[in-house]
């Protein structure tokens, strides 16, 4: 019994060994970060806020770079405009060819605009970069043309009704004097946001289709925003 314990000890040492390791040479960064919208009103400034959950990390490259970074969980921000209605910040971009995407991801967001903190390592993709996202902190602004997607619902009971609110004139979606403000981005150790689908009761019906029922998006189609956006736009991970 004793030779027992004497092997399973030397087994579990071997673990910690091989944990510690992949700790130091493979190195993992989860961050939780606050993305905050202001908007400018005749009746005065409103914010919205949303925390998600960044992850960066390296592994032993198998046929790949070994570097991984991704929106692990979080949601759109919404800002509410009173009678004018509710501005969401999606986790999708609007590319120049007018298709949905999600890149550039948060992450991606994340390490253009903490650029000035990263130096040179933001542009690495390896543990290097990690190690310095590990002891990021502060808040910095996101430039305006890297908000990314900007939406509205003429009806939020309705999400085929969804359209694009153009940055830099929100006025047209929203009213005269309506503009957007500021975007900001702010590590924090607050918990990630939760609420989306309670806002948007039938948002859980549309992880596996569009909000114009189709399961693929198509050229074709009659409403194409609403042919592009799912649930994922608006929540991740919940």
């Amino acid at each position: 019994m004793r030779g027992l314990w004497r092997w399973l000890g030397r087994i579990g040492l071997v673990i910690l060994v091989v944990i510690a390791g992949c700790t130091i040479f493979y190195p993992r960064a989860i961050i939780h970060v606050r993305v905050t919208a202001t908007v400018d009103t005749p009746e005065g400034l409103r914010t919205g806020s949303s925390v998600v959950q960044l992850g960066f990390s390296t592994e032993p490259p198998i046929g790949t770079t070994g570097f991984s970074m991704g929106l692990g969980a979080g949601e759109a921000i919404a800002v509410d405009l009173g009678n004018r209605g509710t501005l969401f910040v999606l986790l999708s971009a609007l590319g120049s060819d007018g298709r949905v995407s999600a890149s550039p991801s948060y992450a991606g967001l994340l390490l253009d605009v903490f650029r000035a903190q990263l130096g040179d390592d933001a542009g690495r993709r390896d543990q290097q970069l990690v190690r310095r996202l590990q002891g990021l902190r502060g808040k910095a602004v996101v430039a305006p043309a890297m908000v990314p997607m900007l939406v509205r619902f003429r009806d939020e009971r309705d999400p085929k009704t969804v359209e694009a609110v153009d940055r830099e004139n929100l006025a047209a979606s929203f009213g005269a004097g309506v503009r957007l403000g500021s975007v900001t981005m702010e590590i924090t150790n607050d918990p990630v946001t939760r609420g989306m689908e309670k806002r948007l009761g039938w948002l859980s019906e549309y992880y596996g289709k569009n909000f114009d029922g189709q399961r693929f998006a198509s050229l074709n189609a009659a409403n194409k925003l609403a042919n592009q956006l799912s649930s994922g736009s608006f929540a991740v991970g919940n």
